[in-house]
């Protein structure tokens, strides 16, 4: 597996949440027409103790899939705990941890920037797992 492109979508902090979600959809809009994907894996939203960013998180997370609907992707959801078992082996693995597994396992010398492009490559990579092993689909 390679990674072709990798980075983080953001939004500005000063903008109202509506205006931040369209900015999200527009961009995902645009990597949708560019690369053409045939799927696409997304974390799962999960329980945390920050209530607010579990909120921003999905709201983010429903842009993400309704662009995938529209687009008529299939989508795919993991967990966090699926991700970092995926990927590293252990489903309480640290950022750092997935940061250098999905440098080593997609052959990247150096360290991915920042932290969230890492976790989006770890997800790819769990999807790619999960549609590798039979067991698992």
């Amino acid at each position: 597996m390679t990674a072709v492109e990798w980075g983080v979508i953001r939004a500005r902090r000063a903008d109202p949440v509506p205006s931040r979600l369209l900015t999200i959809y527009h961009r995902l809009i645009e990597l949708i027409d560019r690369f053409k994907p045939e799927c696409m894996a997304v974390e799962r939203a999960f329980y945390g103790n920050n209530v607010s960013a579990l909120i921003t998180m999905g709201q983010s997370v429903g842009i993400t899939l309704l662009a995938a609907a529209e687009a008529r992707i299939e989508i795919f959801e993991y967990s966090p705990r699926e991700v970092k078992k995926s990927v590293v082996g252990n489903g309480g693995a640290s950022k750092e941890q997935i940061q250098r597994m999905v440098c080593a396992l997609l052959g990247l010398g150096s360290a991915i920037k920042p932290l969230d492009a890492t976790d989006a490559l770890a997800v790819a990579l769990c999807h790619q797992h999960r549609l590798r092993d039979p067991a698992l689909r």
